[in-house]
């Protein structure tokens, strides 16, 4: 409780014009990143869930969830370890196991991960606990743990080489990606998604970024201040789907 005023409530104006709401940090990385001497910029989260922010002068700003990142992997480690492990640390568990192909290439079927457009979200409802429980029933029914946690690590991997490869057309590209998120930490995971890009693309350089723990300050700061300049963000429809842009947040004025 504060008698100071505040902005707040950045979503809600999104919605009401068909938007998602998000991804606000995408705004962000925009400020950030605009000034890129590459002909593409992706930053890339590697959380529950990834998430990509995409800078191009061709394409301006795009974002969308490239698929499921830690959390599938986090998921079975809970399951079969009644919830005393809640990660595979470093990915050690998924190097022990060997890549069932054929089950990626199932997984790779998913209607999320075969859904080309540029503006999606996902998350738990579609890749969360009951999809876990139901891949371990069938898909990875008679497979070890470890070639389970194997083959989810690649998926993840899979799935953003995927995401990348539609949006850069020309594989001679300059491209620079930028990971963060926990995901960083899974060095089996980076390990193959380095090498898969380095394969896709012919001219890529890689960079490994601690989130911060400040950036969602940074990332309300910029709204906030968009909001009090009066500002809309040039790349808002493109980022959350809504029908046209629009300045985010609302003012609550302080008292006392």
């Amino acid at each position: 409780i504060t008698t100071l005023p505040v902005i707040s409530d950045f979503r809600s104006s999104n919605v009401a014009l068909g938007g998602q709401g998000a991804p606000l940090t995408s705004i962000y990385d925009y400020y950030i990143e605009r000034n890129h001497q590459e002909d593409v910029v992706f930053v890339q989260n590697l959380g529950g869930v990834g998430n990509v922010t995409v800078i191009s002068e061709k394409t301006g700003v795009v974002a969308f969830d490239t698929g499921p990142a830690n959390g599938l992997c986090d998921g079975f480690m809970r399951l079969e370890t009644n919830n005393t492990k809640f990660y595979d640390l470093n990915g050690e568990v998924a190097e022990r196991g060997v890549i069932r192909n054929d089950l990626l290439n199932q997984l790779l079927k998913h209607p999320y991960i075969q859904d080309d457009s540029l503006v999606k979200t996902t998350g738990p409802e579609t890749f969360g606990e009951q999809y876990i429980k139901q891949l371990k029933e069938t898909v990875f029914k008679s497979v070890s743990f470890e070639d389970t946690m194997a083959t989810l690590n690649r998926f993840t991997v899979e799935t953003i080489v995927l995401a990348y490869s539609r949006v850069v057309v020309n594989p001679k590209a300059k491209i620079r990606i930028i990971l963060n998120g926990g995901g960083i930490h899974n060095v089996t995971m980076i390990k193959a998604l380095s090498s898969r890009l380095k394969e896709t693309f012919e001219h890529v350089q890689i960079e490994l970024r601690q989130q911060s723990d400040s950036k969602e300050t940074a990332v309300f700061s910029v709204l906030g201040f968009l909001y009090a300049t009066n500002k809309e963000f040039p790349h808002l429809s493109s980022i959350t789907g809504s029908s046209k842009n629009s300045i985010l947040g609302s003012f609550t004025p302080g008292f006392g």
